[in-house]
């Protein structure tokens, strides 16, 4: 709902328009005002640009923290990487407690549904001159977004007996 914005008055065949260019509606459903279909242009949902926006931010965000807060440096150690691999993980905690990333759930089967997934080099696999630039690379993480509910199909049946 969009306080203060009036409502699109639209037929069906505008509302379908505007749809099949990615584009949203404010539109009246009763006696609420509903945003309808939330896209960009590109047809990906705006919750989930918003939120990789907003997770870009926080992992940035953190990893220049604790390069700043460092005493001094962080070391190019084994536990120097987990520094960095830290404040990423907390960048990705952050955005499971924004509902931005699923949590960690299991199936119907007990399986585990991870949230996410991080992959870092060992201080053995990084090339000398690699670290002679003082660079970290070949940190990755792989995160499983949770994505939202818009519409639902429901069947039922009535009788006189279940």
């Amino acid at each position: 709902r969009l306080s203060g914005v009036q409502t699109d008055p639209l037929t069906e065949g505008q509302s379908q328009i505007v749809r099949g260019k990615n584009a949203n509606t404010y539109e009246q459903f009763r006696n609420l005002g509903l945003s309808q279909y939330g896209t960009v242009a590109s047809g990906e949902w705006i919750d989930i640009i918003r939120f990789r926006d907003w997770l870009k931010d926080r992992v940035q965000t953190g990893i220049v923290d604790v390069l700043a807060k460092a005493d001094g440096k962080i070391p190019y150690t084994s536990a120097g990487i987990q520094v960095i691999v830290t404040a990423l993980r907390a960048a990705l905690d952050a955005g499971v407690t924004a509902g931005g990333i699923a949590p960690r759930e299991t199936d119907a089967n007990d399986n585990v549904l991870e949230s996410y997934r991080i992959t870092y080099p060992g201080l053995a696999e990084i090339a000398d001159s690699v670290k002679s630039q003082r660079l970290l690379e070949g940190i990755k993480f792989s995160a499983r977004l949770a994505g939202a509910i818009h519409t639902t199909e429901i069947t039922g049946t009535l009788s006189y007996s279940i």
